[in-house]
């Protein structure tokens, strides 16, 4: 928590016409740039460095974003292809001062120039399937820069995945500071990742320790994947820990773990609100996870990357399944059920407002809010949990005392009887009395309603 809400250093700087300028006063002293704005865009083309100077852009080109969203001649662009990125960049620095870009990955190959210098790459370039190596890894590059101004060249190409293009943002700054900014990006990564972990592993065991609790282990898994997923959406440190070089292994991870979450958080929300409507749902929802993930194991990216949308469509019908199964919960008055109505709620709104955002619906410097609303949501849960085996430990302790209470029954009832019929003998009205206590005593006691350790002392007496 504390790591989310350290100080951002960055720092807008409006791109206009392929022109970033930080040298005037309000900028000079800007730590870290995001490189979003209008970069020149050349398309189906890697145009030589010493000829940019003299060609005109087909377009200027909204960065960060998915070239599909442009168009040329009235027309959307091909998914697949290559282009030219180009931007001119101003600044109060002298020459070799040290600076240092953060890389994103890029779909799916790149090169990067400073003026004339290769300074980083992803892949190889190709302007077919079969020159292009892909690859996704992103990166920190520091240069030297050449003078106060200098340009950076990317060209990108795109035959392994569904869309290509410079589709998140990148940042430059002073060597240090943007260090430092992916030190903190990395550590909030991390966090969150050895948070969800642990609890992961904290479920697991409370599975493995009592076999009733399935919603534990489906809590579990859920955690486990959300952590994979907000990895691979982020650094990708798991890639890196393991050294994961192969572009079709990185996609179909990253594919995969939003199929895990999906699923292991549909069985979970079922086992803690079943009903007719869930058990439905839940095997057309089962049928279609098995169905994505054989398409994500058994086709390339480049096909299944092609069915984002068909799949937002049935994500956001997954979240409006979700809703209605809390809904039922809520309803029938079941334990944690509005917790769990605000939980879904907030989830699906940064869900819906993400992908507002992506389709260029509404637009705002607020990336990826759907990470953080599933992650509250996962918190949310987490005290639902911990609800559940705190009312499982009050059951057992109720239970316990229970059966105490139940081995004494049968000698006080034995005892009352034989003093009943003893008195029966000599005071026939008596005995009638007694009964008539004896049988308001034992409606008190077969009350199985009141699982309460305390007593009146009235009733008692």
């Amino acid at each position: 928590f504390f790591s989310g809400c350290s100080k951002n250093s960055s720092t807008t700087v409006p791109i206009k016409n392929g022109l970033l300028d930080s040298s005037v006063e309000q900028y000079q002293y800007s730590e870290i740039i995001p490189l979003s704005g209008e970069w020149k865009f050349y398309w189906n083309e890697f145009v030589p460095l010493n000829q940019l100077d003299s060609r005109h852009p087909d377009l200027m080109a909204d960065v960060p974003n998915s070239w599909i969203f442009y168009t040329l001649a009235g027309k959307p662009l091909d998914g697949k292809g290559y282009a030219t990125y180009r931007l001119h960049i101003k600044t109060a620095e002298p020459k070799n001062t040290i600076l240092a870009v953060k890389m994103p990955t890029l779909s799916s190959a790149y090169e990067m120039y400073i003026d004339e210098k290769l300074i980083a790459s992803n892949g190889r370039i190709g302007k077919s399937s079969s020159e292009e190596l892909p690859e996704y890894k992103p990166m920190i590059v520091t240069f030297s820069t050449p003078s106060s101004d200098f340009d950076i060249t990317i060209y990108v190409s795109n035959f392994h995945y569904a869309h290509g293009g410079f589709w998140n943002p990148a940042y430059i700054g002073m060597a240090d500071k943007v260090l430092a900014f992916q030190e903190q990006s990395t550590r909030y990564e991390s966090i969150i990742f050895g948070a969800l972990l642990v609890v992961s592993l904290f479920f697991f065991a409370v599975f493995l320790l009592n076999r009733e609790f399935k919603y534990a282990l489906y809590f579990a898994l859920t955690c486990l994947s959300l952590g994979i997923l907000l990895d691979m959406v982020g650094e990708m440190s798991i890639t890196k820990m393991f050294d994961i070089m192969s572009f079709n292994v990185t996609v179909w991870l990253w594919y995969s773990s939003i199929v895990w979450f999906l699923l292991s958080f549909n069985l979970y929300l079922h086992e803690l609100f079943p009903s007719k409507y869930s058990r439905i749902s839940l095997r057309f929802f089962i049928l279609y996870f098995i169905g994505m993930e054989a398409i994500y194991t058994f086709k390339g990216p480049e096909f299944y990357g092609g069915l984002a949308y068909i799949t937002n469509y049935f994500e956001i019908a997954w979240f409006a399944n979700l809703a209605i199964i809390v809904c039922i919960g809520v309803w029938k008055k079941k334990r944690g059920a509005w917790l769990n109505f605000a939980s879904v709620f907030i989830a699906l709104s940064s869900y819906i407002y993400d992908m507002l955002n992506f389709s260029n619906q509404v637009r705002f410097d607020i990336p990826q809010t759907r990470l953080y609303g599933i992650l509250l949501l996962v918190f949310i849960q987490m005290i639902i949990q911990a609800g559940r085996i705190k009312n499982y430990q009050e059951q057992i302790v109720s239970s316990e005392l229970a059966f105490l209470q139940s081995q004494i029954k049968p000698h006080f009832l034995y005892n009352a009887l034989n003093a009943i019929i003893s008195v029966s003998r000599y005071d026939t009205e008596k005995s009638r009395d007694l009964l008539v206590e004896f049988s308001n005593y034992l409606r008190r006691s077969f009350d199985f309603k009141d699982y309460s350790q305390f007593t009146i002392l009235k009733n008692e007496i």
